[in-house]
């Protein structure tokens, strides 16, 4: 009897769990299965999708205000009327204290006809306070221009500013043109009291003017800037120039230790010889400077 009844007893409770446990599994259903299926939902949490911005775009809202501000014939369509704006649109945007806002602003004017986008860099730029806005828009000007489209004087007037950079930019734009006055505008330059000048110089005489350059390179061999020094040797070495051989020589003494192995080793490349003190340079030299004037 008693045997039977925990049977009893046992069957009661395992129906009485199996029964709670389909209706829990009933209620999970109901409450989960929105989640699972409702793909908006999804959308709305999962943080890695790209939601689409309902903001006006800036341009067109700017060109939406001036088109207000404008009367334009009654034949024009909103496209011509943007081509007339977009100019203005850019220029506010360079306004913006946002350096890639700044810098898209000019790609855009760049896009723009040389007549048109020049004449506009230009006010610009002579407008601009600040200097690195200066800079900038100098750049592109740069980047626009050729001997046919913009009058080297305009970059020349930069030449005496107190900004380095808008000094560095001018030079770049000036060595472009590659001819007789350019080169003369180069040369005046290595007096430039700012040594990253000094060094850009060197860099525009190589890069453009080639072997022409070498009496100038050789003039900033003993420049008072470690670094100007160094990049006068290396270009020495580049052109192989036999006629710095002597200053190189000098060099060896130098005190900057640096600046003793820079001229060794150009020494080293100019010459074909292989030597390691200044005594052996001297000796070398003594024998080979009589005939200096007929090596190759």
């Amino acid at each position: 009897m008693a045997q039977e009844n925990r049977s009893s007893v046992v069957a009661i409770t395992y129906d009485t769990l199996r029964f709670f446990g389909e209706c829990a599994k009933s209620i999970i259903n109901v409450v989960w299965a929105p989640l699972t299926t409702d793909t908006s939902l999804h959308s709305k949490v999962t943080p890695s999708q790209p939601t689409k911005s309902l903001a006006p775009k800036r341009n067109s809202l700017k060109s939406e205000e001036k088109r207000s501000e404008v009367a334009f014939p009654s034949d024009f369509s909103i496209s011509e009327q943007e081509e007339v704006l977009r100019p203005e649109i850019y220029i506010n945007d360079f306004s913006s204290q946002h350096p890639q806002v700044r810098l898209e602003a000019l790609n855009q004017i760049k896009k723009l006809s040389k007549s048109v986008a020049i004449p506009i860099l230009k006010k610009m730029l002579i407008e601009e306070q600040s200097p690195l806005k200066q800079v900038e828009l100098l750049h592109t000007l740069s980047t626009l221009n050729d001997r046919s489209d913009l009058d080297r004087d305009f970059f020349k007037r930069y030449l005496s500013h107190s900004n380095v950079d808008l000094r560095l930019v001018a030079l770049r734009a000036i060595s472009k043109y590659k001819d007789d006055e350019s080169f003369e505008i180069l040369s005046s330059a290595i007096k430039d009291p700012q040594a990253s000048i000094r060094k850009q110089i060197l860099n525009l005489i190589c890069s453009t003017y080639g072997e022409r350059g070498i009496p100038l390179i050789m003039r900033l061999l003993h420049d008072i800037d470690d670094d100007v020094r160094k990049l006068a040797i290396h270009m020495c070495a580049t052109f192989k120039a036999h006629q710095a051989i002597s200053a190189l020589m000098t060099l060896l003494s130098d005190q900057n230790s640096d600046i003793q192995k820079e001229a060794n080793n150009a020494l080293k490349k100019i010459t074909g010889q292989n030597e390691e003190t200044v005594e052996a340079w001297n000796r070398w030299w003594a024998n080979y400077q009589a005939t200096f004037g007929t090596s190759e």
